[in-house]
């Protein structure tokens, strides 16, 4: 898992994560994976604080060999790590 090789929890709680991604379609296999390896949520129960920052290319990835899997379930990826405390924002493209 790559969040398992950056995560550490720390039993004394307070960490504070932050993620900015995007990372233009691998957000969605990346979501997939926070949510079923259970690495974030378990940060979070030991007392941590986890914001995303994401942009979800949703446009750009209609009919992306590869990636339908993971963008079809990003919504139920994404509401498994909310329900365990992940706070998400809108990381919105800026041009100029």
């Amino acid at each position: 898992s790559v969040f398992r090789d950056w995560v550490e929890v720390d039993p004394a709680g307070g960490g504070y994560v932050v993620i900015k991604m995007d990372i233009e379609g691998g957000e969605y296999p990346m979501l997939m994976e926070a949510a079923e390896s259970g690495v974030v949520c378990e940060y979070l129960r030991g007392g941590n604080s986890v914001h995303w920052m994401v942009e979800f290319h949703y446009k750009s990835l209609r009919g992306a060999v590869g990636f339908e899997k993971e963008k079809g379930k990003h919504q139920a990826n994404k509401k498994l790590l909310e329900d365990c405390g992940v706070v998400f924002s809108n990381a919105p493209a800026v041009w100029g």
